[in-house]
């Protein structure tokens, strides 16, 4: 959010390595001089730079490297406002690195185009396939993904502040979808979970398969708001906060349920997936007010029993799968 520091890093990057040839160094310094829009000659530099990169021999290059210099020009051809040919090379090589960037950066190119349908069924397909809590952006790429996520909800899902003020309210799965990063990265699990439920309530299907784990991330946000750990639910009442817990309990019992299924029809082949999933249950910080001894006495009684009765089905299920 350092507007100011990074244009003058980036005047000073381009000063210093605009006239580089090695293409590692191209290739970076484009890339970063890209993550904000740019002025028309800081892009000729940094187009100039992705393009030295890509002009060597591929075989040169370490097998990985290539897709990242791809990703560089698709980003470098949005800037350039050049949307046909950002999509084109986002589906491409560039697919293959960074997570979820090449979509975020196709989907404000689609959004470029004027197809905003597709932009949010882009976006919201981003945003499903990363983890988005800040814990987990502690590298360059993962800090390149949420600035880049961050710019396409600008562009894409501008009712996003007043969704989280109150004022507007989603118009479909789509944005429900793409508002689930910004409340996960900025910790609101009390919105996270109000999207989930008016997700499934939209669409029952949406939990049918567990693989998804849409029904456990929804659990996990409605037991942080209902166990008062969320920040945009410290006014809730013990009624409120009780509903949210019992919620979190229905969720992961579907899933569960799913899971069962999804174990009973091929046994062989979803054994070890079932396996690692139960155990993250058991380990998932999110859900230990629920869990650990001690801490869920601190939970009325009815409620103690009821989540003892879930955690003893879940370890019953588990041991199930380490029986040949």
């Amino acid at each position: 959010g350092q507007i100011d520091e990074y244009q003058r890093i980036r005047r000073a990057m381009l000063d210093r390595f605009g006239t580089t040839t090695d293409p590692q160094v191209a290739e970076r310094t484009s890339r970063a001089c890209l993550l904000m829009p740019a002025t028309p000659d800081q892009l000729r530099v940094a187009q100039t730079l992705v393009d030295r990169a890509l002009a060597v021999d591929r075989n040169s290059l370490p097998e990985w490297a290539y897709a990242y210099y791809q990703f560089a020009k698709g980003l470098s051809e949005y800037r350039q406002g050049r949307w046909a040919s950002t999509i084109s090379i986002m589906d491409g090589e560039a697919s293959k690195v960074l997570g979820p960037a090449p979509r975020l950066v196709q989907a404000l190119a689609q959004q470029g185009r004027g197809r905003n349908a597709d932009a949010r069924k882009t976006l919201s397909a981003a945003i499903l396939s990363f983890d988005w809590s800040p814990a987990r952006a502690d590298h360059r790429d993962g800090w390149i993904i949420h600035i880049l996520r961050r710019e396409a909800e600008g562009q894409i899902v501008p009712r996003l502040q007043g969704y989280l003020r109150g004022k507007l309210h989603p118009r479909n799965n789509d944005e429900r979808f793409a508002l689930l990063a910004d409340c996960r990265d900025t910790h609101r699990p009390r919105a996270s979970a109000t999207l989930y439920r008016e997700l499934f309530d939209a669409d029952p299907r949406l939990t049918d398969d567990p693989r998804s784990a849409h029904g456990f991330h929804a659990a996990c946000a409605a037991a942080l708001t209902g166990c008062g750990h969320s920040e945009d639910g410290v006014n809730l009442s013990p009624e409120e906060r009780a509903r949210w817990r019992t919620q979190a309990r229905t969720w992961l019992e579907l899933d569960l349920t799913a899971w069962v299924s999804t174990f009973e029809k091929d046994p062989a082949g979803t054994r070890n997936l079932v396996r690692k999933t139960l155990t993250h249950w058991l380990d998932e910080p999110d859900l230990a007010e629920l869990r650990v001894p001690g801490r869920l006495e601190q939970q009325p009684a009815a409620e103690r029993d009821a989540w003892r009765a879930f955690w003893k089905k879940v370890e019953s299920i588990l041991a199930q799968t380490y029986n040949p």
